[in-house]
């Protein structure tokens, strides 16, 4: 009864706070409470499993096109917070990389691991990359940090030549949009797409290359 009454407490929130936060001027640290808790929730509830769900596949599909347009089908991928590594079935790779904070997602993909493909619990702010990669991949992760900007910088040193920071981040909220914004010290814009399901639920998907035109 605890759990289900948590989760009309949690849909009535959304019900009205989204609205309020798609327009209102709420700068990021005042909203990275809400978005700790609202984390912390879906991973006690499934591990992030609705990521599986229809209305996230749109999304997916462009942020794989994006990867292997500048990684190339055999490419090095890090997919930085990859929670249950819905990025990486189907995606075309040389070899890939998965880590996320929660053992409880790396868990459900674990079985997935292969000589090409590994994942690993780890601290997306404070992981230090042994090898270089063709695409770092920030896919709905960023705003759970407390300097999403300055940890996507920190990523670009261990990018390969001509590498990518590919970053998917949900747009319905002024705090997000802004640091979508602030990305561009990462490196240009080299291609990006707006999503948006069938629900209404919007995101914008950018690549960077740090290294200038592709």
């Amino acid at each position: 009864m605890a759990t289900a009454d948590a989760t009309i407490v949690e849909k009535a929130i959304h019900s009205w706070l989204m609205p309020i936060a798609s327009v209102a001027p709420v700068p990021h640290r005042l909203a990275l409470g809400f978005l700790l808790r609202d984390n912390d929730a879906e991973i006690r509830r499934d591990g992030w499993g609705r990521l599986w769900d229809p209305e996230e596949a749109a999304r997916y599909a462009v942020v794989r096109d994006a990867v292997e347009r500048f990684a190339g089908q055999d490419g090095e991928v890090l997919d930085v917070g990859c929670a249950q590594g819905v990025l990486q079935c189907g995606l075309r790779y040389g070899q890939y990389t998965g880590i996320d904070l929660a053992p409880e997602t790396i868990a459900r993909a674990a079985d997935r691991a292969d000589a090409h493909t590994r994942f690993l619990v780890a601290d997306a702010a404070t992981y230090t990359p042994g090898r270089t990669y063709d695409a770092i991949v920030f896919n709905e992760c960023l705003y759970y940090l407390r300097d999403p900007v300055g940890v996507a910088q920190r990523y670009v040193r261990h990018l390969a030549p001509g590498g990518v920071i590919v970053v998917s981040m949900f747009d319905r909220a002024w705090a997000l949009r802004r640091i979508l914004r602030r990305l561009e010290a990462v490196g240009p814009v080299v291609a990006g797409a707006r999503v948006i399901n069938r629900t209404g639920a919007a995101w914008t998907v950018q690549v960077h290359q740090p290294g200038g035109q592709a």
